[in-house]
């Protein structure tokens, strides 16, 4: 008797599916791609990049979180969707990139010899001690932007130009492009009314007044690091004398009929400047968030 495959006499056995796939080949910038097979049909141009990756594999063999535009290199999504520039007044500021660090960045020239404007190796140095000694601190330190946490780092540059006058400064700094957009600033010593003063590119620095001020405690050394802050957008602020931004005039107080000065303590910067020069509203009408 013949076996019959269905246990029911009134039902038999389904007929064979045959899955049948029709392999596409597309050829993007002249490299071809096997869709059945998600491999590349000829070698990766850039190979000798990525010795631990088959020259023929497509996206490091994860589509899910690479592409690949162009056939030559891939682009991880996420990353093309969350980096960012922050830009001032079309100068960028700040870099938002993977993996999670908000990047300030920023190069200043300034002059060396004999011309008007000119800064000696002793006054760059403290400038830039200065600086760094404020900045370093953060490193590391967590910035929110948009709902994301990012690690501050900094990233500030200082260019030498032998006897440059106040226009080639300037010139070299607007010629200081990143992505488009100007990240270049000048540093340029003059006699003010003050020991410091900016503008969105420039920060003036009346080296004999700080000095002297430092000297009688009317000036807490600070003053590269505030200048810094109004090429960044930052307003004046007064909160007592220990935030970055405050103007620094020291308490006037008389103690035995004689009117004398009460030192501040120094003023320091910190993460939360960075956040507000970003997120806060006091700034939105400068600055602009834009995605590359």
């Amino acid at each position: 008797m013949p076996h019959n495959p269905s246990p029911h006499p009134r039902i038999t056995a389904s007929p064979p599916i045959v899955h049948c796939s029709l392999s596409i080949v597309h050829s993007p910038s002249e490299r071809h791609y096997h869709s059945d097979l998600s491999i590349w049909l000829s070698v990766d141009p850039m190979a000798d990049k990525y010795p631990s990756t088959s020259p023929y594999a497509y996206c490091a063999n994860n589509p899910v979180m690479i592409k690949d535009p162009n056939g030559a290199y891939g682009v991880i999504v996420l990353q093309e969707e969350q980096n960012r520039d922050i830009v001032w007044r079309g100068k960028v500021r700040f870099q938002l990139h993977l993996p999670g660090k908000a990047t300030l960045r920023m190069t200043y020239y300034y002059s060396t010899g004999t011309t008007a404007g000119s800064l000696s190796d002793e006054q760059i140095s403290y400038v830039k001690d200065n600086i760094a000694g404020n900045f370093n601190p953060l490193v590391g330190q967590s910035i929110s932007v948009g709902g994301n946490k990012y690690a501050f780092n900094y990233q500030i540059d200082f260019v030498a130009m032998p006897d440059a006058t106040k226009d080639d400064l300037e010139t070299a700094a607007r010629n200081t492009t990143y992505r488009s957009k100007i990240c270049g600033n000048y540093i340029f010593a003059k006699t003010l009314n003050d020991v410091g003063e900016a503008s969105d590119i420039a920060m003036y620095l009346d080296f004999a007044q700080i000095e002297d001020k430092i000297k009688t405690n009317d000036c807490d050394g600070q003053t590269p690091t505030h200048e810094l802050g109004h090429n960044l957008g930052a307003y004046d602020t007064h909160h007592g004398g220990t935030h970055i931004m405050d103007y620094y005039s020291p308490t006037k107080i008389r103690r035995d009929g004689v009117l004398i000065y009460e030192d501040y303590p120094n003023r320091t910067i910190q993460i939360q400047d960075m956040q507000n020069i970003i997120n806060n509203p006091h700034y939105n009408n400068r600055i602009n968030i834009i995605s590359w």
